[in-house]
């Protein structure tokens, strides 16, 4: 991961996948820097933002950590909502197609 951020430093995965090892190695400083980058580079990485905000909870910063748990939370629930309409639409199209 380190040679492919040397590499491109612009590729967000990067970050977020030497953030999320740094972090099972319990190097939860270095790991929040580069999750801060991967949320930098693509804002709406749900898994870096998650891995972040379990970051900053083993950090000991909880209001930061619920900041972004509820970030996610809520991706999460417009995402089924979302879902959920497209559902209903398909259902109006095949009865409305009989």
């Amino acid at each position: 991961m380190q040679k492919s951020i040397a590499l491109n430093p612009a590729i967000a995965r990067s970050h977020f996948l030497l953030g999320k090892v740094l972090m099972q190695r319990g190097q939860t400083d270095e790991a929040i820097q580069k999750l801060e980058v991967a949320l930098r580079l693509d804002p709406e990485n749900l898994a870096a933002t998650y891995q972040l905000a379990q970051a900053w909870r083993k950090k000991g910063d909880i209001p930061r950590a619920n900041e972004l748990f509820a970030k996610v939370s809520q991706a999460k629930a417009e995402a089924a909502e979302q879902q959920a309409g497209r559902g209903g639409l398909l259902r109006i199209v095949r009865d409305g197609a009989r």
